[in-house]
């Protein structure tokens, strides 16, 4: 049996391994689903290159949080997820846009960031939902 603290921890784990192992692998020469140039392997990218440092800090903070608190209390916040990184991508792209000293290209990628993170946040929800209830037997 795995307790539901360890689950839960397992699942905001789970978008470094689905985006950065073969963002990873990539790297050192092994092209898994077509590589850098395929839809997956640009959207693995981009993810890695500017949603790894909000979603770092948020996962750090979840998996603190998570300790202790009662399962339904860690899905209430499962399904606030999603915009909490949106929230935290968006402050964070604004040192960027003032290095890159372009509003245009400020503007368009934190639209599509922001779009990005509700869309494979939520997604990634629905997959934990899912998973959890494949599992429930070997969940305590």
């Amino acid at each position: 049996m795995i307790r539901f603290t360890a689950f839960y921890r397992g699942a905001v784990a789970l978008p470094w391994l689905v985006f950065g192992v073969p963002v990873l692998i990539n790297r050192w020469g092994v092209t898994w689903f077509g590589g850098p140039g395929t839809p997956y392997g640009q959207v693995a990218a981009v993810s890695m290159y500017f949603g790894a440092i909000p979603y770092g800090v948020l996962t750090l903070w979840a998996w603190w949080w998570i300790g202790g608190r009662t399962e339904a209390r860690i899905r209430a916040l499962m399904w606030r997820a999603p915009l909490l990184m949106t929230a935290t991508f968006l402050v964070l792209m604004v040192p960027w846009g003032i290095l890159a000293r372009s509003l245009d290209a400020w503007w368009s990628l934190s639209v599509i960031g922001a779009l990005m993170c509700l869309g494979i946040g939520y997604g990634y929800v629905a997959a934990t939902v899912l998973l959890r209830k494949a599992l429930s037997g070997y969940i305590e």
